[in-house]
């Protein structure tokens, strides 16, 4: 006789060989992500008779994932491979190591409605964004979040014993950036938790902080999973041990990040790493929009594509207003014009 406790033993082990054949798969090995869609078959049917349904969904919407890249329907094949391992790692926190549903992120790109990031069934922030951030510029945060807090937790579960300061350079770096976001966009307790967690590091060897920084780990995966809809608003992170007020009032912002930007801030002397996170950041959106202007050009009312090369314009300009870079801004808006044209048909795209 099946018991429940066999089901999920049996998917549990389904995960486990999933989790190993995604890392190792190359997108041309067929017989490999054959494999693999029929490991997600299975787990979507586990899930379901162990009354899982967000897990059966994403696991669903892997296997249409799937089938995409065998039939090469998908625009950027590495890009879906990774969204695959994403989705297997979100299915082992669930079922392996028993995280609540509304702790784990699934990957945006699988389409699941709960998502904030594929604004599906209309879901809007629980809180009012700044004039100038847009729910796609939000979507888009949430969506890197995912990989961000993976690599985070990566890193800390990596310290030993040593006593380095060198070791925390590449979490001070993911504190950093996350500070600067999440100030531009609004989100006060993430910021000044961030901020807070930067400090300690300055003052504090890694392994003397490790389980505080876990914490506040587990404590934005919640809070970013209740931005997307999905539970509810965690209690803030316990850091009052590290020196940090108590109090929930916040406190005096220290940089013009936490404000509506002053045009006349020069990002450049104020803050020269955000500037450089942008960059960055701009070139993978540009990148993914020469992909998809491939797909315009040979098919200038294709949706999906149009849509896809609006989006990354569009959250240029909005973080580029932001860092007050006004040129940039000015020709993303632009570009932005010409494409929203495009999507409504009042003009054509042609080389």
């Amino acid at each position: 006789m099946t018991t429940l406790s066999t089901k999920t033993d049996d998917i549990a082990a389904i995960i486990e060989r999933l989790c190993g054949a995604v890392v190792l798969v190359e997108p041309s090995d067929l017989p490999a992500l054959t494999e693999i869609l029929t490991l997600f078959e299975e787990i979507a049917a586990c899930a379901k008779e162990l009354e899982m349904p967000e897990a059966a969904a994403a696991a669903s919407a892997a296997v249409s994932l799937i089938e995409g890249i065998i039939f090469n329907e998908v625009d950027d094949i590495p890009a879906s491979v990774e969204v695959l391992t994403k989705t297997a790692n979100a299915l082992q926190e669930i079922v392996r190591d028993g995280k609540p549903l509304d702790s784990v992120l699934f990957p945006p790109e699988l389409g699941l409605a709960s998502t904030i990031a594929t604004a599906s069934n209309g879901a809007t922030p629980p809180f009012e964004l700044p004039e100038h951030v847009s729910e796609d510029i939000l979507a888009d945060f949430l969506s890197n979040q995912v990989g961000v807090l993976e690599e985070l937790e990566s890193l800390l579960l990596a310290v030993d014993g040593s006593n380095s300061f060198e070791r925390s350079d590449p979490i001070l770096r993911i504190l950093h950036t996350l500070k600067g976001e999440s100030g531009m966009l609004g989100l006060e307790d993430v910021e000044r938790t961030c901020h807070t967690l930067e400090d300690l590091l300055t003052t504090a060897t890694l392994p003397e902080s490790i389980d505080e920084l876990l914490a506040a780990k587990d404590w934005l995966q919640k809070t970013f999973a209740w931005i997307a809809g999905k539970g509810s608003q965690p209690a803030p992170p316990d850091l009052s041990g590290l020196g940090a007020p108590k109090s929930s009032a916040p406190p005096p912002p220290e940089s013009p990040k936490t404000k509506t930007p002053d045009t006349t801030t020069s990002f450049l002397e104020s803050d020269p790493e955000l500037l450089v996170d942008f960059v960055a950041e701009a070139r993978e959106h540009l990148e993914n929009a020469d992909v998809h202007l491939l797909t315009v050009e040979s098919d200038p009312h294709n949706d999906d594509a149009l849509n896809a090369v609006f989006r990354a314009f569009h959250t240029i300009k909005g973080v580029a207003g932001f860092l007050a870079l006004g040129d940039i801004q000015s020709l993303a808006h632009e570009s932005e014009n010409l494409l929203d044209k495009a999507r409504k048909g009042e003009l054509e795209l042609s080389n």
